[in-house]
């Protein structure tokens, strides 16, 4: 941001997915030195005077590289503007075994020429929610799901710990129009608060072209 006399100020537009605390060092909500002007140029239209409400503020570029007040910290890549759009499937209340789920997604002939496909599945672990919603704190669950291209029999795996969100990007090199991805998924719930996930794919096609199934 650059203020009216010329100052730039190095920020972050940070998201608190708790929602229950805020940030309140420099530049928090309160801050006096907000002006309508700062906050217009703030992305995606935000207000960070208000935005408190939402979870979602700006921090200093200090405050995290200094490592102040950031213990846990996930970039998100938000490429709306270049035509990605995402789909989802939610699965809810799984079987507490550990099991394999299946699905399947085609990627549309409308996708962008030399385009990037992420695949995630995303869970709600413990530090996802606050303590007060759940009473298991037995341990740490872990995500596995496999993305076979049914095509051409490539496959691509990931394996981690559901806290270390750790989504999936497939080159163009690696698929074509019309191809059929299956998506397989584990997780051992063991701690989980909650036996929900969800299969998501963010890729460059028109909204509501493509969609996650259920096999």
């Amino acid at each position: 941001m650059t203020d009216a006399d010329g100052t730039v100020h190095q920020m972050y537009l940070i998201r608190n997915p708790w929602g229950v605390t805020y940030y309140s060092d420099d530049w928090n909500a309160e801050d006096s030195r907000w002006t309508d002007e700062l906050a217009a140029q703030v992305p995606l239209g935000i207000d960070p005077r208000t935005s408190v409400e939402d979870g979602i503020f700006v921090l200093p570029y200090d405050k995290i590289i200094d490592e102040e007040c950031i213990s846990s910290l996930q970039i998100g890549h938000l490429r709306d503007s270049e035509g990605y759009t995402k789909t989802w499937f939610d699965e809810e209340q799984v079987s507490k075994e550990t099991g394999f789920y299946d699905y399947e997604l085609v990627i549309p002939t409308t996708i962008q020429d030399d385009s990037y496909i992420y695949l995630t599945v995303e869970s709600y672990y413990q530090t996802y929610v606050p303590y007060d919603c759940f009473s298991n704190s037995a341990g740490i669950s872990t995500i596995y799901f496999n993305v076979e291209n049914l095509r051409t029999g490539e496959s691509w795996y990931k394996y981690y710990y559901e806290q270390y969100h750790d989504p999936m990007l497939i080159g163009p090199s690696s698929y074509q129009a019309g191809d059929t991805f299956e998506i397989t998924v584990s997780n051992d719930w063991y701690g989980s608060p909650s036996r929900d996930y969800t299969v998501m794919a963010y890729l460059a096609v028109p909204e509501d072209s493509v969609f996650i199934t259920t096999k």
